[in-house]
């Protein structure tokens, strides 16, 4: 079997050096290429990196990783992504599976469970830890209902706005005119049926699409 490359996206370091420590043991089969503390850092590396399972937190700040996890599979579909996740909330485990993740193991679960996920994912299959929370059918009315469709820059411009950067960083970051971000933010106030940027945050947490 080649080596697993890996990747660790967690806001908390010593989590993350543990995670390298665990694996260690199987250093014959798996090898860490990178990390990163954000879902904005670890979209950055992805890109210049050689990477077959991502292991992602999906209590982020800003960007959860349920979100991350789509726009990964969006930009890189080949690449497995593994939620590995102490949080327990079905809403946001369903968000998870919903954009595709190939994996959820509990973060209490021991290095042997994670390494069969490792393992397992790498073949195609999915994985998922003994006793989560029915995350494919939870427990709410119409879990689709009112959740605005936004579309990729949507999104973008949506998470940058979470960063409280300003129409003018927000077109410098994404490479795009100042009328072009008032665009998308006009659309997305629509979209999110609010008038106030206050509350257009406060239903982006509610629903997800921020942290």
């Amino acid at each position: 079997m080649p080596i697993i490359n890996v990747f660790l996206v967690d806001d908390h370091p010593l989590f993350i050096e543990g995670v390298k420590i665990g694996l260690e043991n199987y250093k014959k089969k798996i090898q860490v290429v990178g990390s990163a503390n954000s879902s904005d850092e670890a979209i950055e590396k992805i890109d210049q990196l050689d990477i077959d399972i991502i292991l992602l937190d999906l209590m982020m700040p800003v960007v959860n990783g349920a979100i991350c996890c789509q726009l990964i599979k969006e930009k890189h579909p080949h690449i497995k992504v593994i939620a590995l996740t102490g949080e327990m909330n079905s809403l946001l485990l369903h968000d998870a599976w919903k954009n595709n993740i190939d994996s959820i193991v509990n973060k209490y679960a021991g290095k042997e469970e994670l390494y069969n996920a490792i393992v397992e994912v790498s073949k195609g299959r999915r994985f998922f830890s003994e006793g989560l929370p029915d995350f494919i059918f939870p427990d709410k009315k119409s879990i689709d209902e009112d959740i605005p469709n936004l579309t990729r820059r949507e999104r973008d411009v949506l998470l940058k706005m979470a960063q409280n950067l300003s129409k003018e960083q927000i077109a410098d970051k994404l490479c795009i005119s100042p009328g072009g971000v008032k665009f998308h933010i006009k659309n997305i106030y629509r979209k999110f049926n609010v008038h106030k940027e206050a509350q257009l945050m406060s239903k982006a947490r509610e629903l997800r699409y921020v942290q």
